[in-house]
């Protein structure tokens, strides 16, 4: 489904939202439909405390929650991740071509990963791994998140911007964007205060062999992030426009470890 900025068809009402939106919460995911996931949509909504807002979503995925429908999208008047009841939908149109839906409900719930009517079991396992009831994005949440997430390959960087024993913008510049990165999955993208402190954290490591060992054993562990590893090295072995003989010798010893790692992974299966 094509996306333009602005929905195409419906009157340009003004798009105001409240200041907190009162029945948005964070993306927990969902199966997805190529033609419905990453269409452009257009929203009136009314949430819980009765403030009504327009918008335009690229909707993401469609979920059960304490026994509500939602769809999960990202908000494009707010330009994050937001979750939005369908029963509290005013107006849903298609964003590319203005078609009023006139049943959300029905239109939507075909792509929920489960109904309302759960099992004990699947209920049970909803419980346990967090679905029913999200963890609270508060900032010491979503800056252990963000921490977790980039301080294996942050030490891994560090140690190829380190090799020569001099650290120049242009290599925190790789380790801002890697943050930068970190902080969309984690939804801390707004978070400037926190991105900025998670920055200098990773520049002030001082990786050590065991450290490097870790960082890598925790990037299989997680399925690898950022994705494609050995181009960040190299990447940051080219960042001052010099790659000289330490970084070298830094980017061959992490990847040697690193596939003794893998294959000592796979002599265990």
């Amino acid at each position: 489904m094509a996306m333009n900025s602005r929905s195409a068809v419906l009157p340009a009402k003004a798009r105001v939202a409240p200041q907190i939106d009162a029945d948005d919460t964070a993306d927990h995911g969902g199966p997805e439909d190529p033609d419905v996931i990453g269409g452009l949509f257009y929203l009136e909504y009314r949430d819980s405390k009765g403030q009504e807002s327009s918008r335009d979503i690229v909707l993401r995925r469609v979920i059960w929650r304490a026994e509500k429908l939602q769809v999960a999208a990202h908000c494009l008047l707010r330009d994050q991740y937001r979750c939005f009841i369908v029963s509290n939908f005013i107006t849903f149109a298609n964003g590319r071509t203005g078609e009023v839906i006139a049943n959300p409900h029905q239109f939507l719930e075909g792509l929920a990963s489960t109904g309302p009517d759960l099992s004990a079991d699947l209920a049970r396992r909803r419980d346990e791994t967090g679905f029913a009831q999200p963890k609270e994005l508060n900032v010491a949440t979503m800056r252990k998140e963000l921490r977790d997430l980039v301080r294996p390959a942050g030490i891994l960087l560090m140690a190829m911007a380190k090799a020569d024993e001099r650290l120049t913008k242009e290599e925190v510049g790789v380790i801002a964007d890697l943050v930068w990165q970190g902080a969309r999955a984690t939804h801390a993208i707004h978070q400037t205060e926190m991105l900025t402190a998670m920055v200098e954290e990773l520049c002030a490591l001082q990786p050590t062999p065991h450290l490097i060992t870790r960082a890598l054993n925790a990037t299989l562990d997680r399925s690898a992030f950022p994705e494609d590893l050995p181009s960040w090295l190299s990447r940051m072995a080219r960042a001052d426009g010099a790659i000289v003989a330490e970084e070298h010798v830094a980017y061959r010893a992490i990847l040697t470890t690193l596939r003794r790692l893998v294959d000592a992974r796979a002599g265990r299966t």
